[in-house]
């Protein structure tokens, strides 16, 4: 087992790492500051990470937020003096497996890295990875080119998360496949036999936005001379992909709340409710945590839309799959212009 111990103060560090090595954990290492961390963290394969959370410049909740979505399969065990439930929800939020305070009982501290550990195991069981990280990308990933093991464990955790039907937030540049992957969990999902609905939120005008999604009847307004129905009911039954939903208005974003909460719609200028089932995935480029700190996103909304967060790694950091990539696209050209290339100088 690899575990890694963050925390700004020395006295921790030297502490943790004497109690487990002695406790018979042979690779531990330890971290001083939350930006080595993340480099860490992204850089090797820990199963363990013991998190502080009070640290200067990068706290361990920017540690946890920016390496979880990278290493699925690490768990994270914040052991921290603050003693604070709204702290301790967002470090579960993103992706925590427990919460210690300081002063920690050592046998409960070891037992919490056993349990850690095994659920970590059980993770890796129910995705088919094996220890040896011989990955195989999940067939409902098929679109997915890479022979990159950290982007195989990432279609792997995203192929177990499809099949609770839960809500998934997915991050990453533009063109690292967002969409791609929402097909995706589309197909390992509760209900692959239905629609699949994508939209590209930034391409709403405001003032289409109500009919847009939750549709109108004949005559609401002029111009109207047929029901719509909206991307909510076209999506009844299977999924609705909101492709940018960091670019949805401020003033809009409460009206998709209501509906993921009520799971109702109404139809521009009609009086009944139409009921809805419709599983969500969003996706952005943005950094939507800042957007809520800086109060033009929701975070009751985001709460909603992230009941799991995916983030996909752009190509520069995916070692291995540029010439794979590189050798698709010349099949792909060789059969659609009939030119026998063997290859790249």
């Amino acid at each position: 087992m690899k575990i890694l111990v963050v925390d700004d103060e020395e006295i921790a560090l030297s502490s943790l790492k004497r109690i487990l090595e002695w406790r018979g954990f042979k690779h531990v290492d330890t971290c001083n500051n939350g930006r080595l961390a993340i480099r860490l963290i992204r850089e090797k394969d820990y199963d363990i990470v013991l998190l502080d959370l009070v640290m200067p410049e990068v706290d361990g909740l920017e540690v946890l937020e920016a390496t979880k979505p990278y290493k699925p399969y690490t768990e994270f065990i914040v052991v921290t003096a603050l003693d604070d439930i709204p702290t301790t929800v967002s470090a579960v939020r993103l992706g925590a497996y427990d919460y210690l305070v300081k002063p920690v009982d050592n046998d409960l501290l070891l037992l919490t890295i056993e349990r850690a550990y095994e659920r970590k195991g059980l993770m890796r069981s129910l995705t088919g990875i094996s220890r040896d990280e011989s990955l195989e990308v999940p067939k409902a990933f098929a679109d997915f080119i890479t022979k990159n093991s950290s982007m195989k464990a990432i279609l792997s955790f995203a192929a177990t998360m499809a099949r609770g039907g839960n809500p998934i937030l997915i991050t990453g540049e533009s063109g690292t496949g967002k969409e791609l992957l929402a097909r995706g969990i589309h197909r390992c999902g509760p209900h692959p036999e239905g629609p699949f609905v994508a939209v590209n939120v930034s391409a709403i005008p405001t003032t289409m936005f109500e009919t847009q999604f939750f549709g109108h009847v004949r005559g609401a307004f002029t111009g109207a001379e047929t029901s719509f129905k909206g991307f909510f009911e076209q999506a009844h039954g299977g999924t609705l992909f909101l492709d940018e939903i960091g670019e949805l208005p401020y003033g809009l974003q409460a009206k998709l709340l209501r509906v993921l909460e009520d799971k109702v719609v109404t139809p521009l200028g009609g009086t009944k409710s139409v009921h809805v089932d419709v599983r969500i995935i969003s996706a952005t480029n943005m950094d939507i945590d800042a957007a809520c700190q800086e109060g033009r996103f929701r975070l009751d909304l985001l709460y909603r839309l992230k009941s799991t967060h995916i983030h996909l790694p752009p190509l520069r950091e995916r070692e291995g799959d540029i010439p794979v990539l590189a050798q698709y696209f010349l099949e792909k050209s060789k059969a659609k212009y009939g030119k026998n290339i063997v290859g790249f100088s």
